[in-house]
């Protein structure tokens, strides 16, 4: 793994944008992009977003790219709590591909 921190970032960048759910296994199929074995995959099944919003200095907002359902909007705001849910739920070799040592800092003190 490169060893440059932006051109890390780019590299995970190019591996996910397509990406459209989080799914188990997906570095064991046929047809992912170069690196993509590197991460551990285990997926939680939750759709990802197309886009982030950074609307003031604390408040995030993701944009998805499917039909809503009734009740539920294509915009809305992420709280703190699912935030949180997300860094937990990075795994060790997750970590070390970003740049992190698993053994000093967990994914939830990324924040």
């Amino acid at each position: 793994m490169c060893k440059v921190p932006k051109k890390r970032l780019g590299m995970i960048n190019n591996i996910c944008h397509n990406i459209k759910t989080c799914r188990k296994g997906d570095a064991k199929k046929k047809g992912q992009p170069k690196g993509a074995e590197n991460f551990s995959h285990d997926g939680c099944g939750a759709r990802q977003p197309v886009r982030y919003y950074l609307e003031d200095k604390i408040t995030l907002s993701v944009e998805f790219d499917f039909e809503p359902q009734p009740g539920e909007d294509r915009k809305r705001h992420m709280t703190a709590d699912e935030a949180l849910n997300i860094l937990r739920a990075i795994s060790d070799p997750d970590c070390q591909v970003l740049g992190f040592d698993p053994r000093i800092i967990e994914g939830c003190q990324v924040v």
